[in-house]
């Protein structure tokens, strides 16, 4: 479940029913320039590869 509360499953099976609505936002975003606030929250986390710690590389 993402931070929407929106399972990933829900998004598979509604996928055609999904599709035209999605690509209208993203078309209208692009074509005005401007991004919806709720677009630019994310949760950002970084997963250790492996090797140094102390190495940015290392991670992903």
């Amino acid at each position: 479940m993402g931070p929407d509360g929106v399972s990933g499953w829900v998004l598979i099976e509604c996928k055609e029913q999904l599709l035209d609505p999605i690509w209208e936002m993203i078309t209208s975003s692009l074509n005005e320039g401007r991004v919806p606030l709720e677009w630019m929250r994310a949760k950002v986390i970084t997963m250790f590869k492996g090797r140094k710690a102390t190495e940015p590389l290392n991670y992903r």
